[in-house]
């Protein structure tokens, strides 16, 4: 599991263990002199998560958008039958509570009352039924999920119009 960002960094591992059903989270530090100058000032700083399909990213960033501090909580997928993609919705939630504060351990105490403001983004076609309650009723399942190819093709050979808005799929 590896992030790959556009300027150089140090990682180093918060918690390591040789049991891959334990999670393992990677900080990374920013070498960008800029970074320290701002972790240090009181500027304003925003958290971005990203919740892809091998993890959970939160990165801290300034106004410019220099990266101040990133931190990973991989997730897992699972294939349980051929075609299929599954994850634990409940996983994605774990995840965050992990990386989160990871992000935030490099800065000082005083810059947490910093943060202005919080976005999220998501990997796109997961679906996850819930209940009335918002608890999950199954595994997720994730965009690579081609369980329902039958009835995507059966869909998309009716060749109706509003399928020009999605690809013809």
């Amino acid at each position: 599991f590896v992030s790959v960002f556009s300027v150089p960094y140090v990682f180093s591992v918060v918690n390591k263990s040789p049991n891959p059903a334990k999670t393992i989270i990677l900080t990374l530090t920013p070498r960008n002199p800029m970074a320290g100058r701002c972790i240090m000032s009181g500027e304003p700083l925003f958290i971005g998560a990203d919740f892809g399909t091998q993890g959970v990213r939160v990165g801290i960033v300034d106004p410019r958008g220099t990266l101040v501090a990133v931190a990973d909580s991989p997730l897992v997928t699972n294939f349980p039958v051929p075609g299929w993609g599954e994850q634990d919705a409940n996983g994605w939630w774990r995840a965050f509570c992990l990386a989160l504060p990871a992000a935030l351990e490099p800065l000082p105490k005083n810059r947490h009352s910093s943060i202005r403001a919080i976005t999220v983004c998501t990997t796109s076609t997961t679906s996850v039924a819930i209940d009335a309650d918002g608890v999950p009723l199954s595994p997720a399942m994730v965009w690579m999920d081609a369980r329902s190819a039958p009835e995507a093709d059966a869909i998309a050979a009716t060749k109706r119009p509003e399928l020009d808005y999605c690809g013809r799929e």
